[in-house]
């Protein structure tokens, strides 16, 4: 079995918006299709 995803922390959707693309990025080099926001505040 092969995980075709994995949660970023919440503050990187939120905050850290510049290193987003980078983690995105290196999620998919790795072999992971979806990036996951596990949480959002109301």
């Amino acid at each position: 079995m092969k995980p075709v995803s994995l949660h970023l922390d919440t503050p990187m959707f939120t905050r850290d918006q510049a290193k987003l693309e980078g983690a995105i990025g290196n999620a998919a080099a790795k072999g992971f299709k979806y990036v996951v926001c596990p949480y959002v505040a109301p």
